[in-house]
């Protein structure tokens, strides 16, 4: 049985769909448990990195999977040809994740906000058509970007990155929002 791009495609939305319904709790747990037992920010900054803990390698897990899908849906997209607002739009904020997701991934620390996002994504996947979750998604954006900016990240330089990313990115969700687009 010969598989065609479109099928392929499909599975590794598939595959997309159940990696976040198993990362959405554990990100969402992550983000509730850093708000409540947050570690001594004033200690740190890029000479002083923050410590290795264990729920940031947890984190780490489940947010490795992002570029691999994101690389295999723009390759399907490009091989199947068919583009249109969503599909370009779709496009655009996977290239950026690809761009600034490692930066995300490879940090020492992932705080509150930082692991707010995935988890409100992954909830965003698993119930695309709910009224109201992409507005708590982008409430959880827009806390992300805020906290980018707080100290001690905002004078971090992996998390300076990060804000530029971040603006990038919002570019990319006002599209998909703007045009609709609500399954990928």
């Amino acid at each position: 049985m010969a598989f065609s791009l479109v099928d392929l495609k499909m599975f590794n939305a598939d595959v997309w769909w159940l990696y976040s319904l198993i990362s959405l709790f554990p990100l969402l747990a992550l983000s509730f448990y850093k708000l409540a037992y947050p570690i001594p920010l004033h200690n740190y900054n890029d000479r002083n990195p923050f410590p290795h803990l264990l729920q940031d390698k947890i984190a780490r897990i489940f947010l490795c999977w992002g570029p691999i899908y994101y690389i295999f849906d723009m390759i399907s997209a490009i091989l199947i040809g068919n583009f249109d607002a969503c599909v370009v739009s779709y496009f655009a904020h996977h290239v950026v994740s690809i761009i600034f997701l490692p930066t995300v991934i490879l940090q020492n620390h992932y705080p509150w906000f930082l692991c707010l996002v995935p988890g409100l994504h992954a909830v965003l996947m698993m119930f695309p058509r709910v009224f109201g979750v992409d507005y708590i998604y982008m409430l959880g954006c827009a806390l992300y970007q805020y906290g980018l900016y707080q100290e001690p990240f905002g004078k971090m330089k992996s998390y300076k990155f990060l804000q530029i990313g971040t603006w990038i990115l919002e570019v990319t969700l006002a599209m998909l929002w703007g045009f609709g687009c609500k399954e990928s």
